[in-house]
């Protein structure tokens, strides 16, 4: 028999002809789904005096105690099985009680609790109090040892401190105090032999400084408020010991160099995500078996391709009765969707691999997966504290969030609150102390295999994109999803011993033996179970996914990766085009067989994006800075003048209007004077300090041409 106990040991009596049945869910196969929590159906409980006393007099109190579950444990057959969390409500015939098991204890907490509200000190009515805060360090110097050991030791750590390029960190309003510098775009500044900018670098205040947090180092911190010990293949993973997680919230030099130390906030550097969301991500991007054991308070995350190639298996084989395969449209394949920051503008402005499939998707629709972990993309650019020395690191264009009043006025100022400005929970990995172009050593963090001078290092075994041999999906998720369209669901009927139900755990494999005698091992999708009082056996009905011999099977058709890291390395064309919406009724006759032209001839300079170098796929850029020349050829004379001025473009095609060209030959492209004939031609600067502050390659597909003279342009 199933029966439940408080924990002082009194027994829970049911209603005559009631019985517990419990529903045990794995947590594998519902990829972008909330958790699914194991649990009993509903149950009648008897309005008795033992009862009551165990439940808080719910009935007396008027059904209060109700809204609070109650903690008891079960057991069948007299061995204890799990602690567990009972919830009821009262009717006339007593309580009807259902129980959460494992996943299932803690449904409500996870999915209303945001992440970085766990890192903050709340009032008893819930309202936001204070931040909870670590302490990483107790003076100037304690911190720059911090830094250095730091630096040196990939994923040993709890924060780290490298190099990110964001040239709109303070959104688009200017900043009020006098010593914010525009110009500034790199948060955590390295230079050579002085490392973090320490308190004797003069203009201490221009720099400003964003930590990212191991990912292992956050996932521990959760699992701890929730009151869980971390265990698996997760946690033991080596490529996974350097991850961490990007952040926008950045502080200033006064708050890093503090002479009390440097003490950071975790809530103001996570993002705003429920915890619910923060598991299923984690589980859909490296294809996770979690599992949350109420009974040892122990979290369990291991991989799931080396769940289904695990030796270890519970044989059930002499307690099944028969195995249905069920009736279901099982998935052709899957549309592994690659996430987007909404706030970056950057997946605007480059190409990237939006999607990727597995299986054959040909006839069809694949099923969409999107809850993915995103990363950000990365460039080599120049050192703006070392003239000519170029290195790699992680840029974003996005709005931070500014700790700091040096911020005032500008969108980034957060003065009191966290996570003003929204960002997604993206990845990336810090590689420890390389070389830049100079040879010199720097804190290097990436989101993809690439070393710090942009080549592959086969030492790199991970990328946190998505795509390419050694991206997410290959690494953890291909096996799966592989097996995944290979199998079905089977319905086995079994009557198991209590030593065999104290053995299986939807973690691990059981193993069964099918009508033709083939020994097949299995994955628990879920099972459903009472006791059988008068076998003292387990009745249950277990719907599994058959791990098949591959060789004997017809594989559909499977894509091959392609690395995200090709993201249109240079690549946005720029075509200009003049465009003339006025001309003069006058026109003079330069006599001697030349055309005639008009007196004065008012243009539109129309600059048009592409895709590749034919022109033939229109771009989407934002805020672009462009550097647009007007050389002016005075014929009578045969001389030239120049003069240039900055746009800044977006869209697919932008118009500069004939009122905004600034030069001294304002709004007129032709103009035939007393003087003698002269005429502008329009051109981009190819500017290398420019090119490395924009990263793009800027080219005009057919030349400098004039118009006039060749309408066909």
């Amino acid at each position: 028999m199933i029966a439940v106990y408080t924990l002082d040991g009194t027994e829970l009596k049911l209603n005559y002809g009631s019985a517990f049945t419990i529903n045990w869910v794995s947590t594998v196969f519902n990829d972008s789904d909330e958790f699914l929590g194991s649990k009993s159906f509903p149950v009648d409980l008897a309005d008795c005096p033992s009862n009551n006393k165990a439940l808080n007099m719910g009935i007396r109190l008027e059904n209060r105690s109700a809204r609070v579950d109650t903690p008891v444990m079960v057991r069948i057959f007299g061995i204890h099985w799990k602690k567990c969390a009972l919830s009821f409500t009262i009717g006339t015939n007593g309580y009807s009680a259902f129980l959460k098991i494992d996943n299932g204890t803690f449904g409500n907490l996870i999915k209303n609790t945001q992440l970085p509200d766990i890192f903050t000190n709340r009032t008893t009515l819930g309202a936001f109090q204070s931040f909870k805060t670590i302490k990483l360090s107790y003076s100037v110097g304690d911190t720059l040892t911090y830094l250095a050991n730091s630096c040196a030791a990939p994923g040993k750590y709890p924060a780290y401190f490298f190099p990110l390029y964001n040239k709109t960190m303070f959104g688009g309003s200017s900043v009020d105090s006098p010593a914010y510098d525009s110009s500034l775009q790199t948060v955590n500044p390295w230079q050579s032999g002085v490392g973090f900018l320490p308190d004797e670098v003069t203009s201490p205040e221009q720099h400003f400084y964003t930590p990212f947090f191991t990912l292992h180092y956050v996932v521990k911190q959760v699992l701890s408020f929730l009151g869980y010990t971390p265990a698996g293949d997760f946690f033991a993973d080596p490529l996974m010991q350097d991850k961490v997680i990007f952040n926008t919230g950045f502080i200033d030099h006064a708050a890093m160099f503090a002479p009390a130390g440097l003490e950071l906030s975790l809530a103001k550097h996570l993002p705003a995500l429920t915890l619910t969301e923060f598991f299923t991500k984690l589980r859909t991007s490296f294809k996770l078996a979690i599992y949350f054991d109420a009974d040892t308070q122990t979290c369990t995350m291991n991989y799931g391709k080396n769940t289904i190639t695990s030796r270890e298996r519970v044989d059930i084989s002499g307690y099944v009765e028969a195995s249905t395969p069920i009736k279901s449209t099982p998935p052709a394949g899957y549309e592994l969707i690659n996430p987007v920051d909404d706030g970056d503008s950057l997946y605007k402005n480059f190409q990237y691999d939006k999607s990727y499939f597995i299986g054959d998707v040909s006839k069809v629709a694949p099923v969409a997966i999107d809850a993915f972990i995103g990363t950000t993309f990365a460039r080599i650019l120049a050192n703006p504290l070392s003239a000519g020395v170029n290195y790699r690191i992680p840029r974003v264009d996005q709005v931070g969030n500014a700790y700091t009043d040096l911020a005032n006025g500008s969108d980034a100022w957060n003065q009191t609150g966290f996570g003003k400005n929204a960002f997604n929970f993206r990845i990336l990995t810090y590689r420890g102390m390389q070389e830049d172009s100079a040879g010199e050593l720097y804190p290097y963090g990436t989101s993809d295999e690439l070393n710090s001078l942009g080549a592959d290092d086969h030492a790199y075994g991970l990328s946190c994109w998505l795509g390419g041999a050694k991206g997410l999906l290959a690494v953890y998720n291909f096996d799966w999803y592989t097996f995944f369209l290979r199998t079905e669901l089977v319905e086995l009927t079994a009557h198991l011993p209590m030593r065999l139900l104290q053995r299986v755990t939807p973690l691990g494999l059981i193993e069964f033996v099918t009508p033709t005698r083939a020994i097949i091992p299995a994955m628990m999708n879920d099972m459903t179970f009472e006791a059988n009082k008068l076998t003292q056996k387990i009745q249950a009905k277990i719907t599994a996914y058959p791990i098949y011999s591959q060789n004997d099977l017809a594989l559909p058709a499977l894509s091959q990766f392609k690395p995200s890291e090709e993201i249109n390395p240079g690549g946005i064309y720029v075509r200009i085009a003049p465009v003339v919406p006025n001309e003069s009724s006058t026109y003079a006759d330069l006599g001697h067989g030349l055309p005639r032209i008009p007196l004065d001839l008012y243009a539109d300079i129309t600059l048009q994006f592409f895709s590749d170098e034919a022109g033939t796929i229109p771009r989407e850029v934002s805020n672009l800075l462009i550097h647009l020349h007007t050389d002016h050829y005075y014929f009578h004379d045969n001389l030239w003048s120049s003069n240039g001025y900055y746009i800044t473009a977006s869209g697919s095609e932008f118009v500069i209007g004939n009122d905004q060209l600034h030069d001294p030959f304002d709004q007129i492209y032709h103009r035939f004077s007393s003087g003698g004939y002269w005429k502008h031609f329009y051109s981009l600067s190819i500017n290398p300090v420019l090119l490395a502050g924009l990263d793009y390659k800027l080219c005009i597909p057919n030349g400098n041409r004039d118009p006039y003279s060749d309408p066909a342009y």
